[in-house]
């Protein structure tokens, strides 16, 4: 950067000149002041090249007879004095420091033994070279000064700067805006600046710069520079193309083992021309299509050679440009074909090889490499997908010579692969791939080395088809592909150990119970925040001991673990969770008869309603017409004098401070009814299960999809085990004295011959009332005559809706429900 000191110093003098100036001009306006007449012309001059120096003299002058101050006082010598120049950065070689000869009298040191007049510094720094003149005691002591001559140039120095490469142009000018100067007394100068070395003073033709080693990808585009500039108006830049690093040598051996590509673009300033060429023929490379571009950098020429879809036998090929001016005696000049000590400055093209790859199994036993068994067409192997990580699979590739991989690829690929499900569906994904090794006693289609490395596909991939669509590398290519077409792979889950999973059903455990975790697994852990507690050594949970508080009720999450490996020494880890529900339980027993169920029966017994009507959903699970209980299979609770199952019924529990709500219960269950009335859970117990209840007792409402429902007249006391459960039901809606009625007008249930009592039958659209519109929705139901139907138009459960289920309901007109 700027040293900030020397441009604190330029700025000042200047701020200090333009004050003065405007100073000066103020006054003569004003008051007719002398006119400011100092001004000096500083030249470079003598410019040559010596060994690998540049020299150069700065010769300098007065332009104005005489030197006059606004002060009137007279001077002709040299004050402070920043000289700077701008240069070709590259070109000088900055660790050697810049040589000062000085050459006027007056620089010397003084031979009395005295000190030097002046001071000369010269250095380097932004772009620039800097030369610095500065008075070393005070002028107006009885010292030699730096005199000024009138219009006779006198050399103040003479300049040598060590060039890194004395064939290229220095680009040495004067910075304008950087150099000033004083008289001796202070006075401003004003400078005249005059030469400049921005092209070798001592070279007809210059090659500036050129390529060097240039890495290219199998299939790309190569590009070829110089930089250069002629004295003469007739400049041509070619080149040549071999695999001799004396590239000219060998072109004119055997034109047959090497390439030129020229150019008819002329001259020194050619920006924005182009020579277009289709093809350049070769004998050992084939058809080569390239053009050249070039341009300007300031006065120097830069032409481009472009070569197209590069093949890979162009790999460590060399290249010397030619730079030829026929307006110009001398010869052409070429880039060097030789190491220059550390800076190699061959030329030479080394092409990074495609990749081609497929993806294989990591299990030999679902694998299927083909004949060659390194991959194959129309070839599909196996994979297994991980549920907690993925699938991981074999990545095969080659392309690279030996040895030559993290050269040609760098520190990693990106694999894109693509994906598709059966249904057509399609995606891609990329997965980065930074380790692989070669493959040991195999090698690849090409004679070169075989690699691989693995794989992680997405972890939601499953079902589906996978193959490699793409791979580029760190390096910059992006030319992979898939080794052949449609090769690829089958991910399907890793199956899990059903004996295990069949294990892990929910359960639920009263405060401070304790069960045994089920053996077989790894590991045994509590999904956090937990309630209860682990005995990793006993593998015993055990139920915290406080009762459960929560609305919602409390549970636990068990999370039992297993290790399966999966190939490329990854293993997966299988997770299966149980869910302990935490809550003080309370059981009911009961029984309910349906007025519908004994339209066809000759016994005492209800109708067994065809279980495969029962309603089901997509998962084909046996699904409660009243809320959202499923069960795989019904329960199997037949019995030789109690028979089968009749239907759904629906249980809820009331409490005694809201039983005109009809909409509040709280809490409820779907359940079973079995033929002699007596209500079953859906895991098929005798009774049906509420967890968490604030109270012992409430009431107990029983109704059915069509018809009226009944309440307990009295708050039924709850068991909280199954021991207390008594032989008889908690509540029996058989007896019609244990129904609670609001309306003694009209009968609360229907009485069979035999005195027991049934719900009564009707009610099809299950708002509590059988009326006319339950009627009208039977005579719209009609149309189903075949014995398949499940729907509350169906009354006497025979599967079919006709006349004979109208006419029940009209026989129950005015029947409501009186809770």
């Amino acid at each position: 950067m700027y040293n900030m000191n020397v441009m604190k110093g330029i700025l000042c003098k200047w701020l200090g000149i333009s004050v003065f100036l405007l100073v000066l001009l103020f006054c003569t306006q004003k008051t007719e002041a002398a006119v400011y007449t100092d001004s000096l012309t500083f030249k470079i001059d003598s410019a040559k090249i010596e060994g690998d120096f540049l020299e150069y003299s700065v010769m300098f002058w007065r332009t104005n007879e005489s030197w006059v101050g606004d002060n009137g006082i007279q001077d002709t010598l040299l004050g402070n004095t920043d000289l700077n120049f701008w240069l070709e950065d590259v070109v000088f070689d900055k660790n050697v420091a810049p040589q000062i000869v000085r050459k006027h009298a007056d620089l010397d040191l003084n031979t009395a033994g005295g000190f030097a007049l002046m001071n000369i510094e010269a250095r380097y720094y932004a772009y620039r070279f800097s030369i610095k003149v500065s008075p070393k005691e005070n002028p107006m002591s009885n010292m030699r000064v730096v005199s000024v001559l009138y219009n006779q140039p006198v050399e103040l120095c003479r300049v040598r700067l060590k060039m890194t490469n004395p064939n290229q142009n220095p680009g040495l000018e004067w910075d304008v805006k950087a150099t000033g100067g004083q008289s001796t007394i202070g006075e401003p100068l004003i400078l005249a600046l005059d030469g400049n070395i921005r092209l070798n003073p001592q070279k007809d033709i210059i090659l500036v710069d050129n390529s060097h080693v240039q890495w290219v990808c199998e299939g790309g585009d190569a590009k070829i520079w110089a930089k250069g500039h002629s004295s003469g108006d007739k400049l041509k830049i070619a080149w040549y193309m071999a695999e001799d690093p004396d590239c000219v040598g060998a072109y004119n051996g055997n034109p047959n083992d090497a390439a030129k590509f020229t150019s008819n673009i002329t001259g020194n300033l050619v920006s924005g021309q182009v020579h277009v060429a289709d093809f350049l023929n070769t004998s050992k490379w084939g058809k080569l299509r390239y053009h050249i571009t070039c341009a300007n950098d300031g006065l120097e020429r830069v032409d481009t050679l472009h070569i197209f879809n590069v093949p890979i036998s162009m790999d460590s090929i060399y290249f010397q440009c030619e730079l030829s001016d026929a307006s110009l005696s001398g010869a052409p000049r070429y880039s060097t074909n030789t190491a220059n000590g550390t800076d190699n400055q061959k030329t030479q093209l080394l092409v990074r090889d495609s990749l081609h790859g497929w993806f294989a199994s990591s299990d030999p036993t679902l694998r299927d490499d083909g004949p060659a068994g390194i991959g194959a067409s129309d070839r599909t192997d196996t994979v297994m997908r991980c549920p907690s990580i993925g699938a991981v699979v074999s990545f095969y590739f080659f392309g690279p010579d030996c040895d030559a991989d993290h050269q040609i690829i760098g520190s990693y690929m990106d694999v894109t692969y693509q994906w598709q499900d059966a249904l057509g569906a399609s995606d891609v994904d990329t997965y980065r791939v930074s380790s692989w090794e070669k493959v040991n006693g195999k090698n690849a289609p090409n004679g070169k080395c075989l690699y691989k490395g693995s794989v992680l596909l997405a972890q939601e991939l499953t079902d589906k088809l996978v193959w490699i669509r793409s791979i580029s590398t760190e390096a910059g290519c992006n030319n992979g592909s898939s080794y052949r077409k449609y090769d690829t792979l089958y991910v399907k889950d890793l199956p899990q150990d059903q004996t295990l999973v069949a294990t892990l059903t929910d359960t639920t455990l009263s405060a401070g119970e304790s069960m045994t975790l089920r053996p077989g697994f790894d590991s045994y852990t509590l999904k956090q925040p937990a309630l209860g507690s682990i005995n990793t050594s006993a593998k015993t949970y055990t139920a915290p001991s406080a009762s459960c508080s929560d609305p919602d009720g409390c549970r636990d999450t068990l999370v039992y673990k297993y290790t399966m490996n999966i190939g490329e020494g990854t293993d997966c880890q299988m997770e299966f969770q149980q869910v302990v529900n935490l809550s003080d339980v309370y059981y009911l027993s009961l029984k309910v008869l349906l007025e519908g169920g004994f339209a066809y029966s000759s016994t005492n017994l209800m109708v067994s309603y065809p279980v495969a009507l029962f309603p089901r959903d997509a998962s084909g699970y046996y699904t409660s017409p009243y809320c959202d209980q499923k069960v795989a299979v019904m329960p199997s609770i037949a019995t030789p004098t109690e028979g089968d199952i009749t239907d759904w019924i629906y249980i809820q529990l009331r409490d005694v401070s809201n039983i005109g709500n009809l909409f509040e219960s709280v809490d409820s269950v779907s359940a079973i009814v079995r033929q002699d009335g007596t209500v079953f859970s859906l895991d098929g117990k005798p009774y049906v299960t509420f967890k968490n209840l604030a109270k012992t007792k409430y009431h107990v409402v029983v109704t059915h999809r069509n018809h009226v429902g009944v309440m307990s007249k009295e708050p039924i006391e709850l068991k909280t085990s199954v021991a207390s459960l008594p032989a008889t039901p908690l509540i029996d809606f058989t007896n019609v004295s244990l129904v609670y009625v609001s309306d003694p007008t009209i009968p609360v249930m229907y009485l069979l011959p035999d005195g027991r009592a049934a719900l009564f039958v009707g009610d099809v659209t299950e708002d509590g009332f059988i009326t006319v519109p339950d009627a009208n929705e039977i005579i719209f139901n009609m149309s189903s005559t075949t014995g398949d139907v499940y729907r509350p138009s169906d009354l006497d459960f025979d599967g079919v809706v006709n006349a004979s289920d109208y006419n029940r309901c009209l026989n129950n007109l005015g029947k409501k429900t009186q809770y």
